[in-house]
């Protein structure tokens, strides 16, 4: 529907419920009206009453996750991303959607478990495979992070820039700066080639891994060493 569509088809539902009363049914319609609005907090209200009428089940619990997501309610959030594993255990989807939302939140360890249930399930899956070699990494385990990137760079098919940069940083962190460099010049060229965005925005990209590499005992100099060696190389061509 159109937004102006929506709008209306939400005050219509309001309006019924406040003649009717709610039900899970209503409830569910407002909640959906308000999130295709963007209405996120409204929606939120909607479908977590709709939860005191009855158990949620995969639909409902999804769009609560969704908005706890917008809403930044990261600890509810996982209460709802457990309930969905709860409902479909082997899901590999919503195990990645776990997953990712760890790593993101920084609890490397929890992820990795995840990861490497995903790589059980799926020895060819190359996202899951790098993100297992990213938090090993920032877990400061170097040589399960080297065996993983491994794996991840004979994979068939396209490597993309991603894992080379896990490489660079690999080798930044082991001191084998010449090397590093190697896999940031290629990384910098598949992540242009790929149409990322431009060599700035590569270096952006690196300079956001600040943390991996001081988690690995890489100082903020170092950091910047490094920085400023990929940019005269830049100037240089490459």
């Amino acid at each position: 529907m159109e937004a102006a569509e929506t709008g209306a088809a939400a005050r219509i539902l309001d309006s019924m419920a406040t003649q009717y009363g709610e039900s899970v049914r209503m409830l569910r319609l407002r909640g959906r009206c308000h999130e295709s609005m963007r209405q996120y907090q409204k929606a939120y209200h909607c479908y977590t009453q709709a939860t005191f009428l009855g158990e949620p089940d995969l639909e409902l619990a999804l769009h609560l996750f969704h908005c706890c997501e917008k809403l930044g309610k990261r600890k509810e959030m996982y209460t709802w991303l457990d309930k969905i594993m709860e409902i479909k255990p082997d899901n590999t989807t919503y195990l990645n959607l776990k997953a990712t939302n760890l790593e993101q939140d920084g609890m490397w360890a929890d992820a990795l478990k995840l990861y490497y249930r995903l790589v059980y399930d799926d020895p060819a899956n190359e996202a899951a495979t790098e993100s297992i070699a990213r938090c090993e990494l920032m877990l400061g385990n170097l040589e399960s992070a080297r065996k993983y990137l491994e794996k991840r760079m004979e994979m068939p098919g396209k490597t993309d820039w991603s894992a080379r940069l896990l490489c660079a940083h690999l080798c930044l962190i082991k001191g084998n700066w010449q090397k590093a460099k190697t896999y940031y010049v290629t990384a910098a060229e598949g992540f242009i080639r790929e149409e990322n965005g431009t060599y700035a925005d590569f270096l952006e990209r690196v300079d956001g891994d600040r943390k991996l590499l001081a988690a690995n005992n890489i100082s903020q100099n170092d950091a910047c060493l490094m920085h400023d060696t990929l940019w005269m190389a830049f100037i240089h061509g490459l």
